[in-house]
């Protein structure tokens, strides 16, 4: 978790001009890969991809919830296996779920042609409260197969 941490806060000490090098990179995967899937012949796939931008901007917002997401996905398993106080362990997922997001846009503020941006903080509290909603809903399936599995063998 602590090595994510540093990754996501690593990529907003990134200057502007790297940070966009950096999502070029990720745009020609993604373009790449939606080619292969023959995803690029859905119109509104076509549409975007035709828009470089756009298609630029899409793919940074994506890694925004997706980075948060696996971040929150971490923290769950590191409380889990850490932390026995539900007390506790919601305080901290609150720290996470919204210090973290804040602390990365203000890095962000600091860095030579970056911005910090409240609707990108938004985003990453997205993408962590997904997390967080996944793992609910996989330990509330696992309850109920659990209910399920004895008391079909009663």
């Amino acid at each position: 978790m602590a090595l994510w941490l540093a990754l996501v806060w690593g990529h907003s000490l990134m200057s502007g001009p790297e940070s966009s090098a950096e999502s070029s990179l990720v745009v020609e995967w993604a373009r790449w890969i939606l080619q292969f899937l023959h995803l690029d012949a859905l119109p509104p796939v076509a549409r975007l991809m035709g828009n470089y931008d756009l298609f630029h901007h899409v793919v940074r917002k994506c890694a925004h919830f997706t980075e948060y997401f696996i971040l929150g996905l971490l923290v769950v398993r590191a409380l889990l296996r850490t932390v026995s106080n539900r007390l506790l362990a919601a305080a901290i997922l609150v720290a996470f779920w919204v210090g973290v997001p804040l602390i990365d846009e203000f890095i962000q503020r600091f860095t030579p042609q970056r911005s910090g941006q409240m609707s990108d903080s938004l985003l990453d509290m997205s993408g962590f409260a997904s997390a967080l909603a996944l793992c609910g809903i996989v330990a509330l399936v696992m309850v109920q197969r659990g209910r399920t599995s004895r008391s079909t063998t009663k």
